[in-house]
């Protein structure tokens, strides 16, 4: 069976037009990012592939947030959306929402989305720094009218994002950018790893090291579970010849 985090009709509102980053050639820790109109979300992606949020707020500051999920069991991360009606940010799996400074409003999340330092120059956001993370915040009330469902969310498109031929194939990837792969994730918690493979029978299989997955417990409802989650499509980040972040979505089409 299929695991998902995000409802097969997400996929209609995968469209959203990511924002194009851009290096500056005499600080190449600096990102430049284009400006938002005031009050606007855009899903971004930074120079690495890793999906960003860029928000401009009303009052004229903006946010540059990840937009990975800290809620994040056996450190597999899940991609958000932006809901425009109630400006604030969903992690459609877990259920926990953000607030579009990326502060934690509910749900199982540990604490708000990381934040990077970013100001407004020349008419655009600069980043000028690593993601910053939050303080742990406790659980805390909120109404239902705060969840948003395709198409009225605004997710990111990840089809500018190489396609690895296999899991083998993804892992001895040498340019350490997030890429997308297909294929199937077997959890291993007695020996703290899981196996992505190309097929749901366990072949073409390589070994990420997962040590929290030895520890974590699902909550009611999570979906989180020990069995393998099969034909899905994932992000995945390598370095040295192995997977060091994994990442599941949906996919445009």
């Amino acid at each position: 069976m299929r695991r998902s985090w995000l409802p097969a009709a997400l996929a209609l509102a995968m469209g959203a037009t990511a924002l194009a980053v851009v290096l500056v050639s005499n600080r190449p820790s600096v990102q430049r990012l284009d400006l938002p109109a005031p009050g606007e979300a855009v899903a971004a992606l930074a120079p690495s592939g890793r999906p960003l949020w860029v928000i401009a707020h009303v009052d004229g500051s903006v946010s540059v947030l990840d937009a990975f999920s800290t809620h994040s069991p056996y450190r597999i991360n899940k991609t958000t959306w932006w809901c425009p009606d109630s400006r604030s940010i969903e992690d459609p799996g877990s259920g926990a929402l953000f607030d579009e400074g990326g502060a934690k409003i509910f749900g199982p999340a540990p604490s708000g989305l990381r934040a990077y330092p970013a100001h407004v120059e020349g008419g655009q956001i600069v980043v000028d720094g690593a993601p910053e993370p939050r303080p742990v915040a406790e659980p805390a009330e909120a109404s239902q009218d705060r969840s948003c469902r395709p198409p009225d969310a605004v997710v990111h498109d990840f089809s500018s994002l190489a396609l690895g031929e296999s899991p083998i194939a993804a892992a001895t990837s040498e340019d350490g950018r997030w890429q997308r792969v297909f294929g199937t994730l077997i959890p291993r918690p007695e020996l703290g790893s899981a196996q992505l493979c190309g097929t749901a029978d366990g072949a073409a299989c390589t070994e990420i090291v997962i040590p929290e997955m030895a520890d974590y417990r699902p909550f009611p409802g999570d979906g989180f579970g020990p069995d393998p989650w099969t034909d899905a499509s994932w992000l995945v980040r390598a370095e040295d010849g192995a997977i060091v972040e994994i990442a599941q979505y949906v996919p445009p089409d």
